[in-house]
């Protein structure tokens, strides 16, 4: 993958506005952003399947996590070691800024007050303080990732993983179905047998915008989804569709988001 469109990509911007902190304060606004939707799957998935791995040891790999942290809040209680990966520098970064609790790092809060407080009911002082150092302390590594390459995690050692989770990410990269296909496959490879994909996806998208910038995007559908697990060989576990509110929503040309829950065999 090569770097043209992302060389100068503005993480900060971006999570300014696909991340932003009063997103759980929004009434029909907030169809059009995808955490309200997306942490609750996430929550609901490591509530369930979480007993199908050790606890004590299990990892976690985020492909393509870009220069958010939002999406191992839930999983923090259920693993050992979570490792962060993205082909942008300014992604990573952003990673390592709250990781470091450097004071000009994006304020993760509200996120993280929702989903301890509002999705897992803990509503005791300091509930949200113990995660967040949780989470800080459980995240072992941000690394570069190109999952064009055949070799997605140089800086990873030839580690395997419990669960890979992936949001928005594959989409924006491949150029083709069987692109996309190789991809899955590419992740499959990095599961231990039995190990689980978390995987949320743009649906016919084929652009989306970000600080007025024009990205390009491939149009996946549902069925190129389930067919790509397939043909991986995984066993499709759970599977669930979400639609922005088409009449307001401008980030993209997206016509839905896909869940999925995935087991490597």
């Amino acid at each position: 993958m090569d770097d043209p469109e992302y060389k100068q990509f503005n993480a900060r911007q971006f999570l300014y506005q696909r991340y932003p902190p009063n997103v759980f304060e929004m009434e029909e606004e907030r169809r059009n952003y995808a955490p309200p939707w997306l942490m609750p799957c996430l929550h609901n998935f490591y509530q369930q399947f979480h007993k199908e791995w050790d606890n004590s040891t299990a990892r976690l790999l985020d492909v393509g996590g870009g220069p958010c942290i939002h999406s191992y809040i839930s999983a923090a209680p259920y693993v050992a070691e979570i490792y962060h990966s993205d082909f942008v520098k300014s992604c990573r970064d952003e990673v390592l800024l709250w990781k470091n609790k450097d004071p000009v790092a994006y304020d993760w809060s509200p996120y993280f007050k929702h989903a301890v407080n509002t999705l897992e009911g803990q509503i005791d002082a300091g509930s949200v303080e113990k995660r967040m150092e949780m989470v800080r302390e459980k995240l072992k590594d941000v690394v570069f990732c190109d999952v064009m390459n055949p070799i997605m995690l140089p800086g990873c050692n030839g580690k395997k993983f419990n669960i890979i989770a992936t949001n928005a990410c594959i989409e924006v990269v491949v150029q083709s179905v069987e692109e996309y296909e190789c991809v899955i496959k590419r992740i499959k490879n990095l599961l231990n047998h039995k190990g689980f994909l978390v995987m949320m996806a743009h649906l016919e998208c084929s652009f989306y915008h970000i600080n007025g910038k024009r990205y390009p995007c491939y149009p996946i559908t549902e069925q190129n989804i389930v067919s790509s697990l397939a043909k991986a060989g995984f066993t499709l576990h759970y599977k669930e569709l979400s639609q922005p509110n088409l009449k307001t929503y401008t980030s993209s040309n997206s016509k839905g988001r896909a869940f999925v829950v995935a087991q490597s065999f």
